[in-house]
């Protein structure tokens, strides 16, 4: 039943209020992404392989709240990416950043793992959607769009672009296995997402 139809007043305000704080959430996920991404700019310049980790916020949207959820926080830290840079969003880096969301969303969902609180997930659980996340939204599709965007060729960004992810998805997913670890973290998840 959906909320607008519920014939109880309270049900649909425990509804709303759930809603809101998903919403809430995923906010402050989308601006840890693009403040984690701005940070690593900042540093390293616009080069097009930088080392960050303002993906794990994504992956972690993905895998807490499910995949439109996921694509839609990566977009909207793309977006607010762009808007603070001055430029114009590239269509396929912002299609890159949505599949960093939304692949372990959907492989949450596959495994039964969706929004699951309950439990501590395994290191080689949030390594396989930390790895497939990168692997097709930021190795591949971005990689892709550099190399249309910056006439260099795919291979030529390819290859660094994967070693460096390499490290990159083994830095985020050791910490978001750590996050996930807490029985703290998984309580406020819970009490958030119920």
């Amino acid at each position: 039943m959906s909320f607008e139809s519920s014939p109880h007043p309270k049900s649909r305000r425990v509804q709303w209020q759930r809603h809101t704080r998903r919403l809430c959430l995923a906010a402050l996920l989308a601006a840890l992404s693009f403040l984690l991404g701005y940070v690593a700019k900042a540093i390293q310049g616009e080069a097009p392989v930088r080392f960050t980790v303002e993906g794990l916020p994504i992956v972690f949207a993905g895998y807490v709240l499910g995949p439109i959820v996921g694509a839609a926080v990566g977009v909207c830290a793309d977006l607010l990416s762009c808007l603070l840079a001055g430029m114009a969003p590239l269509p396929l880096i912002t299609v890159g950043a949505a599949a960093v969301g939304l692949v372990p969303g959907v492989i949450a969902l596959l495994t039964g793992r969706h929004g699951d609180t309950h439990r501590a997930p395994r290191f080689l659980f949030i390594l396989l959607l930390d790895g497939a996340a990168h692997t097709v939204g930021s190795v591949g599709i971005k990689s892709l769009a550099l190399s249309l965007f910056t006439e260099v060729g795919f291979f030529t960004l390819l290859w660094p672009r994967l070693l460096m992810y390499l490290l990159v998805v083994g830095l985020e997913s050791y910490l978001l296995y750590m996050l996930m670890r807490s029985a703290a973290v998984r309580r406020e998840l819970e009490r958030l997402l119920k």
